[in-house]
């Protein structure tokens, strides 16, 4: 008697379905998931499927009532239903990265996911993000691409936490890489990022662009690159290369999430969060204290202007624009790494 085996997998949202198919005078199917089916017999009229229930009893199923699988995208731009459908299928409120980039690939528009309640950072967030994995620590970051660049979209967070409440409580260079948390809490840091002296963000050294303390493939922006993302959302060539605020509601397109800022001009405007790359109010550390939690956030740039001093971008909630800041080197600030 020739023998046969068949043996076939299926996945559809993390369910495994293994079936193994002996064909002899009968058929031998085993279902790994909520059903366990361990014996299917069939005769010239209908097919059954023998189920073990979890008390350990048989039972038995009619292949013919399995529900049917569940239908693809709507092909025909039902947005609606098509939303219901991905919200069902991954059985959560929020759609994931993975499945709105599938429903924008299919041909919906921004505007049209948003106007079914897709929040507009998760839109943007699967149009142009990607993950970057620190291996050091093995973090991870959302990453944005804007341009021809690639950013980190969220502050780093890397390297061992040390106290700071004095102006002699500094990091040193001593082949450990060292952060503050504002005011001293861990838990500021996984919200906002670490904040870094210059000296310590470039590892002693001087270069622009150099590797810093950013993952392998990553590099510390220079204030050049700081100018060609704030061009690409809409600077001139002279706002960028001026100091104080410039440009007009950059500032506000590169922030997010309204909840932790203060109420003000940055996020009433209506081009807040719309950029991807995400910026939050982790405020910084001053001379001696930290300051601006909630209101302003502080990102260096890797090009000094004095011996002492560094460029930076300052965002406020009072203000939509980008300030471009020279900034004590002694101070610490957050840390965006651009790809090279």
């Amino acid at each position: 008697m020739k023998k046969r085996r068949i043996l076939a997998k299926g996945i559809m949202l993390g369910l495994l379905i293994t079936l193994t198919i002996q064909t002899v005078y009968s058929q031998q199917v085993e279902i790994q998931g909520e059903l366990k089916v361990t014996e299917m017999t069939s005769d010239d009229t209908e097919e059954n499927l023998v189920t073990r229930n979890t008390d350990g009893t048989l039972g038995t199923r009619s292949v013919a009532s399995l529900p049917p699988p569940p239908p693809p995208i709507d092909t025909t731009r039902n947005l609606a239903s098509d939303f219901e459908l991905a919200k069902h299928l991954c059985d959560c409120p929020n759609l994931p990265p993975f499945m709105i980039k599938k429903l924008l690939e299919s041909g919906y528009t921004q505007e049209e996911l948003m106007a079914s309640g897709i929040p507009v950072q998760s839109v943007l967030d699967a149009q142009r993000g990607g993950l970057l994995l620190d291996t050091r620590d093995n973090q991870t970051y959302k990453t944005v691409t804007i341009g021809t660049q690639t950013w980190m979209a969220e502050n780093l967070n890397f390297g061992t936490m040390i106290n700071s409440t004095t102006s002699t409580d500094n990091q040193t260079d001593n082949d450990i890489i060292e952060k503050y948390c504002y005011s001293n809490d861990g838990a500021n840091c996984t919200t906002y990022g670490g904040l870094y002296q210059w000296d310590e963000m470039m590892q002693y050294v001087t270069t622009e662009g150099t590797q810093g303390v950013c993952p392998t493939g990553w590099h510390l922006p220079t204030d050049t690159e700081w100018k060609t993302l704030e061009m690409e959302l809409g600077m001139t060539q002279s706002q960028a290369d001026g100091t104080g605020n410039r440009g007009t509601d950059q500032g506000s397109q590169l922030s997010t999430n309204e909840s932790l800022w203060s109420n003000g001009p940055l996020d009433q405007n209506g081009a807040f969060g719309s950029s991807g790359f995400a910026i939050l109010p982790g405020g910084y550390h001053g001379t001696s204290s930290f300051l601006e939690l909630s209101s302003g956030a502080d990102i260096w740039s890797s090009t000094e202007s004095t011996s002492v001093l560094a460029y930076d971008r300052y965002v406020n909630s009072g203000s939509t624009k980008v300030n471009r800041f020279e900034n004590p080197k002694t101070w610490a600030c957050s840390v965006r790494c651009v790809q090279d």
